[in-house]
């Protein structure tokens, strides 16, 4: 049996510690502590009645950070309540004044856990390192949208990078076997190294989340949001390659080294930092690290008035340019001169309700961050960030059935034209109203004029870029599409709408190998999207790994989805019965799935068929028929069709055929 010293457990007192699961057992309650408070307990354990001085604690447990000593007071409350200990009456840790800490209560040392044992715990101490483990979680509902504005919604919720919800048109979590996890799941250890391929650049940072130090836990909301912020300033920052927000965040009391961290993430450098707020004073203490030596680079704290927040932020963004020799683009800073700290507050507050998600009490939930949001407006009637966030608000309303998808459209258009009416350039407002233009409208002149003027106001701002790669799919602009999914897989290495989105590009490019690569990663970051396990099947049907296909397609929820996938491989592999058998299901539940059917006859040959099919499709209007994983000029499912006369009418018919595309005359700005 292989056993080490952390896969021990301990009877404290009257409560049992399992560090490898990160939990306290306490009068038959579970606790779950952070990996660094848990690691804390276990070093005053392995050192029972013993004073550990807090130099000690942070030699240990930090020992891959610098940190502000007051860390360790944090995390000691946290393993008190878990404890259910007081410290002015201690029973378990009482503190020596100027001296450090020592446990009071009994310890001691449980018989070890078995390694194999352990590995059935699917134990992981960082939460993206839980693909397997969320494949068999089965307790979500399942809630099916039923209507093609639903299915916009959910575009717009993933690819805006709004985290409230995994998956729109599905939300149950696939419930697999073995083969399938074989088959489309990889190791999320193994996730970054097949997105990251290239070197870091020369200047490059990810920032990590910033931990929390204000004395009430519950403004963590405002760390989280200060965090982001940087971020954002850092995009403004030429020659500067920066990690986004949402590939971080996964890294938030990471056990893992900085070295590591840089490694995955394919940067030479690391901000780390602490923020304090309290009292309408606020404290942020950040520092930048050379990842290949874990060298201090730059160390500095800022501890000003709240209504100062906006001039730290900046000073941080321009300190960075500074030690890392690039510039500041001045520019990016000018919207948050005039911003009113208070309401900046109640929006961190808002946004921090709207990113639980889905789920309990959605009503009360969304009408607090609804109220919240309004009283910002009344601080400040001018905050774009703040209108942004409120028509956010009303595609979650929406989700929540609390509105219908019609008044939500008008609602969110509504916002959106009022921070037009502030600012006209306003990047990220552009980029909304031009998807509005293009999914709601069908308005693509106006479309394209509105990412034109987004993307050139931010051509950096990964939010617009996720946005614009589908968008600039349905121009049929494909090299457009490619460098911006490819710039997203450098600088949001972690985003699994990004990588599906990549997966897509590199299928209609015919670079199939790559696709598979890009959809498993994806699929790893996100097990329950289905249409990411979609194209991953489709990915190794098309890279002639069809029982692995079989296997993926076999999982699929969407009947329908399963059935014409399932189909196309079962041909594949000379099964015509099979393949019979799927097309006749799928015939006798038209006419709701005519493109479906489409595709099947097209994929066999059947030229004649797939036509008079597509033919029905522009009948009935083809664009309540385009699945949402392709559909159109860009299908390679399609791709027996293409050389064929009808297929130039079909795309006529549509509004897609070449000359139809080349009329949008645009440009949009690709980020260096």
């Amino acid at each position: 049996m292989n056993v080490t010293q952390q896969n021990y457990r301990y009877e404290f007192g009257e409560c049992v510690i399992e560090p490898y699961l990160n939990r306290v057992c306490r009068d038959g309650k579970e606790y779950q502590l952070e990996h660094r408070a848990i690691e804390t307990l276990r070093y005053l354990l392995d050192h029972a009645g013993e004073i550990v001085s807090p130099e000690e604690l942070l030699g240990s447990v930090w020992a891959d950070r610098i940190v502000e000593p007051n860390v360790i007071h944090r995390n000691l409350s946290r393993i008190r309540h878990s404890l259910g200990d007081d410290p002015y009456v201690p029973h378990y840790i009482e503190t020596i004044s100027k001296r450090g800490y020592r446990t009071i209560a009994p310890v001691r040392k449980l018989e070890a856990v078995d390694q194999g044992d352990l590995n059935s715990l699917n134990i992981a101490k960082d939460v993206r390192v839980l693909p397997e483990q969320a494949l068999h979680d089965t307790s979500s509902n399942t809630r099916r949208v039923k209507t093609t504005w639903a299915i916009a919604v959910a575009s717009l919720l993933s690819i805006f990078g709004v985290l409230w919800v995994n998956n729109v048109l599905d939300k149950q979590t696939l419930n697999v076997d073995a083969a399938y996890v074989e088959a489309a799941y990889v190791n999320a250890q193994s996730v970054v190294s097949q997105t990251i391929l290239h070197e870091p650049p020369t200047n490059s940072i990810a920032v990590l989340p910033f931990e929390n130090l204000s004395p009430n836990p519950d403004d963590a909301y405002f760390a989280a949001g200060i965090h982001e912020e940087v971020i954002n300033r850092l995009f403004g920052i030429s020659d500067l390659s920066v990690i986004a927000h949402t590939s971080v965040l996964g890294f938030a009391d990471s056990s893992k080294s900085i070295r590591d961290i840089a490694s995955e993430l394919g940067v030479q450098t690391v901000m780390t930092g602490s923020v304090r707020y309290a009292a309408d004073r606020v404290r942020i203490a950040v520092q930048l690290v050379d990842a290949n030596s874990t060298s201090l680079i730059w160390l500095q704290s800022y501890e000003r008035d709240l209504n100062d927040i906006f001039e730290i932020q900046d000073e941080i963004a321009a300190n960075i340019a500074s030690q890392l020799n690039t510039d500041l683009l001045v520019e990016q800073l000018a919207e948050n001169k005039s911003r009113n700290p208070q309401a900046y507050i109640l929006y961190l507050q808002a946004r921090h309700l709207l990113g639980l998600g889905l789920g309990g009490d959605d009503v009360n939930r969304i009408q607090r961050a609804e109220t919240l949001l309004g009283e910002a407006l009344q601080l400040d009637p001018n905050d774009i960030t703040v209108m942004m966030e409120l028509m956010r608000l009303y595609l979650q309303k929406e989700q929540a059935d609390i509105i219908s998808v019609e008044n939500g459209i008008e609602i969110r258009r509504s916002m959106i034209l009022s921070a037009l009416a502030v600012d006209p350039d306003h990047a990220v407002a552009n980029a909304w109203l031009g998807w509005h233009a293009m999914f709601s409208d069908g308005d693509m002149q106006h479309a394209a004029h509105r990412y034109e003027r987004a993307t050139a106001a931010a051509p950096r701002n990964v939010n617009i870029i996720r946005s614009a790669v589908p968008v600039m799919l349905k121009f049929g602009r494909i090299k457009d599409a490619k460098i911006l999914a490819e710039y997203l897989k450098k600088h949001d290495p972690l985003c699994a709408i990004c990588l599906e989105n990549l997966a897509k590009v590199y299928l209609i490019t015919g670079e199939f190998s790559a696709a598979t690569a890009a959809a498993r990663s994806a699929v790893a970051l996100a097990p329950q999207n289905q249409n990411a396990s979609a194209i991953l099947g489709i990915a190794l049907m098309l890279n002639q790994q069809n029982q692995a296909a079989l296997t993926v397609f076999g999982h699929l929820e969407n009947v329908i989805r399963r059935e014409y996938l399932s189909a196309l491989t079962l041909h594949n592999l000379d099964q015509e019965t099979g393949f019979t058998n799927y097309i006749t299901a799928l015939i006798a539940q038209q006419p709701t799935h005519l493109l479906a059917i489409a595709t099947t006859y097209a994929w066999r040959g059947d030229l004649d068929e797939a036509f008079d099919w597509l033919d029905k499709t522009v009948q009935e209007g083809f664009e309540r028929y385009q699945h949402d994983v392709f559909g159109g000029p860009n299908d390679p499912l399609l791709e027996n069709l293409k050389e064929d006369p009808r297929w130039q009418v079909f795309l006529e018919n549509i509004g897609q055929a070449p000359h139809q595309l080349d009329k949008f005359d645009f440009e949009i700005t690709l980020p260096e």
